[in-house]
């Protein structure tokens, strides 16, 4: 069964995109076939992986708001075994069109379902949105790099809340707390849900 991975935290700053990006990597040099969807509008993580926002032709957004098989949006990547689902500023208005539609949540999951990767990693946005709650759905993981701070351990806890309300309608729920690591300042927190 495939990974799906969601690398989230509501608050900004924290190392997502970084995450994302550096572990995405790390799978595909050790031959898992990797694919790395950026849902976030300032696309980081595309402009990260060298591809330059405007230098493709559909994005995300594509994928969730027209519908176009997501197989069409993925670029393959300088690295070896990784490929990218890219982004666009774009992704804001499509969130914001989202947000009024009926089971926008499981959009995404329904794009990714029959990919054949070993692992999907999502660089999501610093909020509890639409599209994050896409993210959390599609994915049977998350990942939070979170600080040791009071404000990030409160929206630690605001997210946990949102997992379990994510989960609990997809009568799926989180089982285990698998590991913390301790980087610098930052902690990432894996969890299976």
């Amino acid at each position: 069964m495939k990974k799906i991975i969601a690398v989230i935290n509501q608050k900004g700053g924290v190392g997502k995109t970084t995450t994302s990006i550096n572990f995405s990597a790390g799978l595909a040099r050790q031959g898992y076939r990797v694919l790395l969807i950026d849902l976030d509008p300032q696309a980081h993580s595309t402009i990260g992986l060298g591809v330059e926002p405007g230098s493709f032709q559909y994005a995300v957004h594509d994928v969730l708001v027209k519908k176009r098989d997501i197989r069409d949006v993925i670029l393959k990547t300088k690295a070896p075994n990784l490929d990218l689902v890219p982004s666009h500023i774009r992704l804001d208005g499509a969130e914001q069109w989202m947000t009024s539609q009926m089971f926008k949540e499981t959009w995404l999951h329904k794009a990714i379902r029959n990919l054949d990767y070993d692992f999907i990693i999502i660089d999501c946005r610093p909020t509890l949105g639409t599209l994050t709650v896409n993210a959390l759905y599609a994915s049977n993981f998350i990942l939070v790099p979170c600080e040791m701070t009071r404000y990030s351990l409160d929206g630690f806890a605001d997210l946990m809340n949102t997992v379990e309300n994510v989960k609990n309608k997809g009568t799926v729920h989180i089982r285990a707390k698998i590991g913390a690591k301790e980087f610098y300042r930052t902690t990432l927190f894996l969890l299976r849900m």
